[in-house]
């Protein structure tokens, strides 16, 4: 279990090596609210984990949903113990909901694809275009959820 702890962390490590570049030049989302969904087993580690720490590297906040409140384990032996069932989740609180593992699709060749506001990733080895692609959709929209109209109007003061 150990070993699988350690290979997941590695790969995370590359992963985030491999997009900094890329990752120095996305917006910043601050106040936007991202809700991940896990599986309760066998969730890809790197489809949570990765995506997750860009998303808060960028300032959303993120939380974490699954069927039940038990640590859930991924695929390569992370774990992760949800904030919220699923259940109790409202979509209307959050700007952007994850399907970690994903949903069916058609297959379109490209690592991430994005459809008006439906964006998705063929597999972990795109986790972190999908992140980024998922970051530069949310910085375009509209004010996140997560701020208010005072705290932008602070930010306008500031800047002027």
């Amino acid at each position: 279990m150990a070993k699988r702890t350690v290979i997941t962390l590695i790969l995370l490590a590359v992963s985030l090596a491999a997009f900094a570049e890329e990752k120095q030049s996305l917006p910043r989302i601050d106040g936007a609210r991202i809700l991940m969904i896990i599986a309760r087993r066998d969730f890809r580690d790197e489809e949570l984990f990765q995506p997750c720490q860009i998303f808060l590297t960028q300032g959303a906040r993120v939380r974490v949903a699954s069927s039940s409140m038990k640590e859930a384990q991924g695929m390569l032996g992370g774990k992760f113990k949800p904030e919220m069932l699923i259940a109790d989740a409202k979509p209307d609180k959050f700007d952007a909901i994850i399907f970690v593992g994903g949903v069916g699709v058609k297959y379109t060749g490209t690592p991430v694809q994005i459809d008006g506001m439906i964006i998705t990733a063929n597999g972990p080895k795109a986790a972190g275009a999908f992140a980024f692609a998922v970051v530069k959709a949310l910085a375009e929209s509209k004010k996140p959820k997560g701020s208010d109209n005072k705290d932008r109007k602070h930010q306008q003061e500031r800047s002027d």
